[in-house]
């Protein structure tokens, strides 16, 4: 198992009673199938690490688990030419929309049969000490991908989705322009800004650039937001912070990668990641969200 890329998180409900065998229980209901000649997807549940055995692997009180996916990609140019070349053979009027859609509807079940799938898929784990679904995917569509069936698995998935309740672009610009309230996190050169006032706003993005420069500093002058900031924590994790409080290309520093078990084994590299892991996210996202906070109290003041 790999660090995950991206972080984002739901938060249950209500507290969570399974435990990590019933839970394995539970989506071997659904495990990961053969692509059939005639569909174009399936989903189910794979082991947790590639190098092991287990649906669900439990380190440090959460339980990971991976969503596997054989998806076939249609060439779609190949299927347009497929579509012209047909009908120029059987004389079709493709013109007419209905026309071309029914043939479309044909060639593209001729080609489904004939396509291999690829599989892939994305890693997941229930922090059962903070009530946390976190999943590495760079947006709630993606997300939507390991809830869905993790929901059919378990019967229901009471999540919403973990974020402040507050302005994070108005946050993120107060923090370029003041600096920030924590020691805890540093800035990386790299930002995202936009006119969020207008309908059709411009997109500024600086890597490089210190935060201070002219050019930044005149955008925010002029009214201008930012939507994504690069951060450090503590000297273990970089990550680029977006408006809707999704982590995204989190890189591990030296001072986590030499806490990892160094070891020929690798699912034992695997444990030592995935425990890593939900204790460093623990605390960085606890640190994220109240710094949120702090700010936002002490504008209200």
């Amino acid at each position: 198992m790999r660090p995950f890329k991206n972080i984002l998180i739901y938060k249950f409900d209500e507290p969570i009673e399974f435990d990590a065998h019933e839970l394995a229980e539970m989506l071997s209901q659904y495990p990961l199938r053969d692509c059939g000649q005639d569909e174009l997807e399936t989903y189910g549940w794979l082991p947790a690490f590639s190098q092991g055995e287990n649906l669900v692997e439990e380190m440090n009180n959460a339980y990971f688990i991976r969503l596997g996916m054989e998806i076939k990609k249609l060439p779609r140019r190949a299927i347009q030419t497929a579509v012209e070349k047909r009908a120029r053979e059987h004389d079709i009027d493709i013109l007419n929309r209905a026309r071309y859609k029914e043939l479309e509807e044909i060639l593209t079940n001729e080609f489904i049969s004939k396509v291999y799938p690829e599989q892939s898929s994305m890693m997941a784990y229930i922090d059962k000490e903070k009530n946390w679904l976190v999943v590495d995917a760079t947006s709630e569509k993606k997300a939507s991908l390991v809830t869905a069936v993790l929901r059919k698995s378990l019967g229901a998935l009471p999540v919403v989705g973990y974020a402040p309740q507050v302005e994070i672009p108005l946050l993120m610009t107060d923090w370029v322009r003041s600096g920030l309230p924590s020691e805890k996190f540093g800035f990386l050169d790299e930002v995202e800004m936009k006119e969020l006032s207008k309908d059709e706003g411009g997109v500024a993005r600086y890597r490089g650039i210190p935060l201070d420069s002219k050019e930044i500093e005149l955008n925010i002058s002029e009214g201008w937001s930012v939507t994504k900031l690069g951060l450090s924590y503590e000297d273990i994790v970089t990550f680029s912070l977006g408006d809707n409080f999704i982590l995204k290309r989190v890189r591990y520093l030296d001072q986590f990668q030499e806490k990892l078990e160094l070891s020929e084994d690798q699912n034992a590299v695997a444990q030592s990641n995935a425990y890593l892991l939900a204790e460093t996210m623990r605390s960085l996202v606890i640190d994220l969200y109240n710094l949120c906070y702090d700010r936002a109290e002490d504008d209200a003041l």
